[in-house]
């Protein structure tokens, strides 16, 4: 089996079939489509039901409900871990693919075995009716350049969404042995490719990502501080798994270990200000300012490390 494509639902009934139909369309044959419903309160899963007999596809595409609604992380992972296919492609409830998409991807995965996870480029677009393309800076080329992430430290922080992956079934096994639960699957592999050298982009459109107004996370729903805590606590355990998947791997001698030394040292000393109120630890942070996003991040941590939320 090689092409397997799971589908975290939850309330999609208004987007679902133009996904389904994209699927569907695709010119490369999707061997298993795996769907985990999250508890949904709409008609989601009768709407995928009735298209799959419909379209008399019960023999590959399959929906399951959950009994309790475990979280869109926790589903995820259950999909990886219940997926057959050689390649593994994660889809959202409410985009639309090129219909190219497993075709390039996957011709690009055979002719290069190093590759664990190749991810692509995107357009994104707003709910709205009329689906005006949004603003976007590198996410739409289109010239099927390949480009492999080998700077950890800008590797870090993921530029393309779990839907544009295909994850070879290899890592399977990091799931297995080293997923925590708050942890995005995207996220998730994204770091650990880039770690053992094997994260590329492969620039070309193969989605249209819907993007919504207001959509927010549990963790948005969060104070600030409260937020900014749980990011930095996330990162930290972030760092101590990909520390004990390098000593697995043996990656210690090589380059790219010493960008993620100089990350784990950034991520334990921004625990140290939320968590121990180490205050001092914000001047060392200096010599770390290279590990943020931006220098504006810098600035918002000493910002906190000072307020009055932080006794």
């Amino acid at each position: 089996m090689d092409v397997s494509v799971i589908l975290s639902t939850y309330n999609g009934e208004k987007y679902i079939v133009a996904l389904l139909d994209s699927l569907l369309n695709q010119s490369y044959k999707i061997d298993e489509l795996l769907i985990s419903d999250d508890c949904s309160n709409d008609r989601t899963v009768k709407i995928v039901l009735d298209y799959i007999r419909i379209h008399n596809l019960e023999n590959s595409w399959q929906i399951k409900a959950n009994k309790k609604n475990l979280g869109w992380k926790v589903n995820f992972r259950n999909l990886f871990l219940a997926a057959n296919g050689k390649y593994i492609f994660p889809c959202d409830q409410d985009d639309i693919w090129e219909s190219d998409k497993i075709e390039s991807m996957i011709s690009v995965m055979e002719k290069h075995e190093e590759i664990q996870v190749l991810a692509t480029n995107y357009i994104a677009f707003s709910q709205d009716g009329d689906e005006k393309e949004l603003n976007q800076k590198n996410n739409t080329l289109d010239d099927f350049s390949l480009i492999k992430i080998s700077d950890f430290k800008k590797g870090f922080y993921i530029t393309r969404p779990g839907c544009v992956f295909c994850v070879r079934r290899d890592m399977k096994y990091y799931i297995e042995v080293y997923f925590f639960d708050d942890c995005p699957h995207d996220a998730f592999f994204w770091r650990i490719a880039c770690l053992t050298g094997e994260l590329f982009v492969l620039n070309h459109v193969t989605i249209r990502y819907r993007r919504h107004n207001g959509t927010v996370t549990g963790n948005d729903k969060k104070p600030n501080f409260e937020r900014k805590k749980y990011i930095v606590h996330y990162y930290n355990e972030t760092m101590d798994m990909l520390k004990k998947i390098s000593i697995d791997r043996n990656i210690e001698g090589e380059n790219v270990y010493s960008e993620f030394l100089k990350m784990d040292k950034w991520a334990k000393l921004r625990m140290g200000i939320f968590f121990d109120k180490k205050r001092s630890n914000i001047l060392k942070l200096l010599f770390y300012i290279d590990c943020y996003q931006d220098r504006f991040s810098y600035f918002k941590d000493v910002f906190y490390t000072f307020s009055g939320e932080n006794k």
